[in-house]
């Protein structure tokens, strides 16, 4: 039984506007000295648009921005409608899923790496890695895409009926 679970990604850092560095993401940040092991809520722009994140710093080198993260305590509820999915809900500094819209803003045009983590209920860990990562349009309901499944840095294994889009 999993009993917490965490969807972060990956990007290269480094957008400058007029001599103002401007974070896009969680690897921004560390890239610009950002580098807290506490669950803090971060903001990012992505265009004109501002997204409230969590980060963790931590991880595989940190600079991973966290697009879910539940720790089945029941302390947000996740049994929720379409639109709160697409919009997002929770807190980044606990419970959180930033919603569809966010995510599809934060990663468009980004070579992205997407890792998959998961504690079960006797506290064994797994993360799965997935290369080039992209999410659909609202008119494709979101439809998670990946190139590849990352044997090698993965310690999840991929199968065809448990494969991502199973596991979320």
């Amino acid at each position: 039984m999993l009993t917490q679970r965490y969807l972060t990604f990956l990007a290269a850092c480094g957008i400058a506007h007029a001599n103002k560095c401007i974070p896009s993401g969680c690897a921004d940040l560390q890239c610009y000295g950002h580098k807290s092991r506490d669950r803090k809520s971060y903001t990012v722009y992505r265009g004109e648009k501002a997204i409230n994140v969590s980060c963790d710093f931590v991880t595989d080198g940190g600079g991973w921005t966290v697009l879910l993260r539940r720790n089945r305590s029941e302390s947000v509820d996740f049994n929720r409608s379409w639109n709160d999915y697409i919009t997002g809900f929770g807190d980044p500094q606990s419970e959180f899923w930033v919603g569809l819209d966010p995510a599809t803003q934060l990663i468009a045009g980004l070579d992205i790496i997407l890792r998959h983590d998961v504690i079960t209920s006797d506290g064994s860990r797994r993360h799965a890695i997935y290369t080039g990562f992209r999410l659909g349009s609202a008119r494709n309901m979101y439809r998670f895409v990946y190139a590849a499944f990352n044997r090698t840095l993965s310690t999840m294994r991929e199968s065809r009926d448990q494969g991502l889009a199973n596991n979320i």
